[in-house]
């Protein structure tokens, strides 16, 4: 979690959900946690960010890897999901709400995936929602 503090204006006017999320990480195409991102590869396959840890996630990494020290973007596979269960994102707001709702599935098969950070923006799109400062910076929400 960054120390990013909110001025008391801007707590006033910012949804709640947003508030929460503005403590998140941010990648430098604003993806955060609870962002659903589209596999490159195939243009259809939607995975939402669950976590980006500060430190690599476990031992994600062979040993010998030579890049086993680079932090990842784990991630849920949306279609991994039933249609059940994926309606339950329909109703959410923000990456605060994704991101709630897909903790609901940490043991679910799709939900432990991973991915190097450095490696993350030539397979994955960003969809949305992105994070509340890199909306802020596009200038609008």
């Amino acid at each position: 979690m960054s120390d990013t503090k909110i001025p008391a204006r801007d707590r006033e006017h910012m949804p709640l959900s947003e508030t929460r999320a503005i403590k998140y990480p941010m990648l430098e195409d604003g993806a955060t946690m609870g962002t659903i991102c589209e596999y490159r590869k195939d243009d259809w396959s939607w995975v939402i960010i669950t976590d980006l840890p500060d430190r690599t996630w476990g031992d994600v990494f062979h040993e010998t890897d030579d890049r086993a020290d680079e932090t990842v973007v784990r991630f849920l596979n949306l279609e991994k999901l039933s249609d059940d269960e994926f309606a339950l994102f329909e109703d959410c707001v923000g990456c605060y709400e994704h991101v709630d709702t897909a903790r609901l599935f940490k043991d679910h098969d799709g939900a432990g995936n991973f991915v190097r950070r450095s490696d993350f923006h030539e397979k994955f799109r960003v969809l949305g929602p992105i994070h509340p400062n890199a909306r802020s910076k596009r200038g609008g929400r």
